[in-house]
């Protein structure tokens, strides 16, 4: 989407002229010609000036998330917006607009169609209703730990693969980078989660995503998919046991002060994907391409970062909350891992990303 604006001040000038005409006041009509040329010409070097310190092929791409502040998604969309300026000599800019003013995740899926965004970050249970097999990122203890997670997903490879599902739904869109929401923990009021028996009954609120739900019930759990504002009160009084949320919506939601127990289970990497408008990239210079292609390579690594540094600000404060801090034990999510094995393949096979986890399990294997 390429978008120029330029706001002309002094258009009474033609109604001027037109009550001069009127008038029969050839002099004034002519020094009003002299202005309107002297203003026209204003109007073109300002539009030379916006099209880009006199570039011609000035670039404006829309960005679009559901937050704000410092949060990742913004610091990131700052980064590449920094990276690809000074690789075209600021003739690509952005149009960062956040905290959801465009829509959820969900409903700026569409956007990409209309051409109202050029990029935007949608979580993968958000990306699932247009490309279903997004969500099976969402899988619980698909991966062992956040670390395992970043040696893996974070590969040029994986971005390449995530790309080719996504072409085979909607080619409105391409993958431009793979990043995170947050690693997740699962946080009680009164249970305190020490061995699978604790798991057998455990009712706390889980993302709305069916690969989520169908798995934490294999476990024994009884995950409850509920809106995010009602989840205080009901952990409140006792009708949820607890949640799972990265630290980020563990605080956000003061769910601290309700549930004092945060399991460092580490079940779900939430994976984000910054999506990138086919038509709108189609349309770029081959200059302007090779600038947001290194851009967004290079995000990533400044993505992770900024996420476990806005995760560790959160996490300082649970001293003052009086948080007990429940690490699972190694033993103990391997027998979750194992448990919930045959069901991962079994969905991995019904959407056809068999090869995924079997790329997956030989990089385990040889790492």
């Amino acid at each position: 989407m390429l978008t120029t604006t330029i706001e002309v001040a002094g258009l009474s000038e033609h109604q001027q002229l037109k009550d001069n005409r009127e008038n029969g006041s050839m002099r004034q009509q002519a020094s009003l010609r002299r202005r309107a040329k002297i203003a026209l010409a204003a109007v073109s070097a300002i539009g030379v000036v916006i099209a880009g310190s006199a570039h011609a092929d000035q670039v404006t791409w829309r960005v679009a998330h559901v937050v704000g502040g410092t949060h990742p998604f913004q610091t990131t969309a700052e980064f590449v917006q920094k990276r690809v300026g000074e690789l075209t000599n600021d003739e690509f800019q952005f149009d960062i607009v956040g905290g959801g003013k465009l829509g959820d995740e969900v409903a700026t899926m569409d956007l990409y169609k209309t051409g109202d965004i050029d990029m935007g970050y949608h979580y993968s249970a958000s990306a699932s209703t247009v490309i279903p097999e997004f969500g099976f990122l969402n899988f619980p203890f698909l991966f062992k730990d956040e670390a395992e997670w970043e040696a893996f997903m974070m590969r040029p490879q994986i971005t390449t693969y995530w790309n080719e599902i996504a072409a085979r739904h909607d080619p409105a869109f391409k993958v431009g980078a793979i990043g995170v929401f947050g690693t997740k923990g699962l946080y009680t009021r009164d249970i305190v989660i020490d061995g699978m028996d604790d798991i057998t009954g455990l009712k706390f609120r889980v993302t709305p995503s069916p690969v989520l739900v169908e798995a934490w019930r294999s476990l024994g759990a009884e995950p409850i998919a509920m809106a995010y504002g009602e989840v205080y009160s009901a952990i409140q009084t006792g009708v949820l046991d607890g949640a799972d949320n990265a630290p980020s919506g563990y605080n956000h939601g003061k769910h601290y002060e309700v549930a004092k127990n945060y399991h460092r289970t580490e079940h779900e990497v939430a994976t984000v994907f910054l999506l990138v408008n086919t038509k709108s990239y189609n349309a770029l210079s081959d200059a302007h391409k090779k600038a947001i292609d290194q851009a967004l390579s290079e995000a990533p690594g400044n993505w992770v970062a900024s996420s476990k540094s806005f995760a560790k600000k959160i996490e300082d404060q649970f001293g003052a909350w009086r948080v007990n801090e429940v690490h699972l034990s190694d033993e103990l999510k391997e027998q979750i891992q194992a448990k919930v094995a045959p069901l991962r393949d079994e969905i991995a096979a019904k959407n056809d990303l068999g090869d995924f986890t079997a790329m997956l399990d030989a990089w385990r294997a040889s790492n």
